[in-house]
């Protein structure tokens, strides 16, 4: 029940304008859903939103307390491993990586999961 909540937060979100942040990198989100189908979604969403709390109120779940720590850590450890996976040789797959492009690859990629890394710590509050 919490993975479904925490996607209609997501898709609640999404359909939100969007906040003047710093420009993302590597994706641009097109906003190309029309005003009539945000109303509909919105409607479908307060269906799901009620079923959720009919689950809830019925068999009784306790609201679980997610410490903040807790999920950025288990995100950015998550992270880490995905740019392990990036390195030339495990991108094999999805082409070659030019042999004077491996090893620039290979050291940024090693110095952002060190950062991730770093990052982790300063959440986890490790000294």
């Amino acid at each position: 029940m919490r993975s479904l909540e925490d996607a209609v937060l997501e898709i609640e979100h999404a359909l939100e304008p969007a906040p003047k942040a710093a420009p993302r990198l590597m994706a641009e989100y097109v906003d190309d859903v029309p005003a009539a189908a945000r109303c509909a979604i919105r409607a479908k969403l307060g269906e799901i939103r009620e079923g959720i709390g009919w689950v809830n109120d019925r068999f009784g779940l306790r609201r679980e307390s997610i410490s903040t720590r807790r999920r950025l850590s288990a995100r950015l450890s998550l992270l880490a491993v995905e740019l392990a996976e990036c390195s030339a040789r495990r991108l094999r797959g999805f082409g070659e990586v030019a042999s004077d492009e491996r090893n620039a690859l290979d050291q940024i990629i090693s110095r952002l999961e060190e950062m991730v890394n770093d990052l982790n710590r300063l959440v986890r509050g490790d000294d």
